[in-house]
């Protein structure tokens, strides 16, 4: 049996209630991440994530086959330290993710 993706195991855990993901989508300027503190401050959240899916940390840049899996498993990672943290039935994250071109 094949172990499940990391975009499954998030999808499991918002479908079982003991995740909610909140999303932050927008260009550039606009003050998202003064919004994504502002929400990461408040006592329901339970921690933040800055664009996991932008993966340029390579120079020349090569995008790894497997994109969106890394970035579901930086959610995932996330989420399973925040599970240690917080004792709540549902942790709540927000991401951050810039809309590029």
């Amino acid at each position: 049996m094949n172990n499940p993706s990391f975009y499954q195991k998030i999808h499991n855990e918002i479908i079982l209630g003991r995740l909610k993901l909140i999303a932050i989508i927008s260009p550039a300027r606009v003050g998202s991440t003064f919004f994504m503190n502002v929400l990461g401050q408040s006592p329901s959240v339970h921690g933040f994530l800055h664009q996991p899916f932008h993966l340029t940390n390579s120079i020349p840049y090569k995008p790894p086959e497997n994109r969106s899996e890394v970035a579901y498993q930086r959610i995932w990672v996330k989420y399973q330290q925040a599970r240690e943290f917080h004792s709540e039935p549902k942790i709540i994250l927000v991401i951050k993710c810039m809309a590029r071109n």
